[in-house]
């Protein structure tokens, strides 16, 4: 990510941190949290590695499908009040599926448009 994006991925977790306040502001309830740190814009993140990886040939299409689909699936459970009917998938580095870090909805259409600012822009890459 680092080689690609550059200062951007740094750019891009910040950013993440301001949608997240922004997001329970605005709704009033809480993001799901990874434990032991308390992050919580790593699916957001995710979205941008993989919509990344996929664009640089490192994951196919339908791994870049189902992985999008569990996050943003689970994200509308959690926003929903469902938490015990997110979704679980099998991934390459664990025995027994997975519960994916999510992104609340919109969250998609919301990155997008941040990315699409960069264009044109320059980008400090070391």
């Amino acid at each position: 990510m680092r080689a690609i994006w550059g200062s951007r991925l740094d750019e891009f977790k910040k950013w993440t941190e301001g949608y997240v306040k922004a997001y329970e502001g605005e709704k009033g309830q809480l993001l799901p949290e990874l434990k032991p740190s308390g992050v919580k814009y790593s699916g957001m993140v995710q979205f941008f590695g993989e919509v990344t990886s996929y664009a640089a040939g490192e994951i196919d299409f339908e791994t870049l499908k189902v992985h999008l689909e569990a996050r943003a699936k689970n994200g509308r459970l959690w926003e929903e009040g469902k938490r015990e009917e997110r979704v679980r998938i099998k991934v390459s580095t664990s025995d027994k599926p997975i519960l994916l870090s999510s992104f609340p909805p919109g969250f998609p259409a919301v990155a997008w448009k941040k990315i699409e600012s960069w264009r044109g822009k320059e980008n400090n890459t070391a």
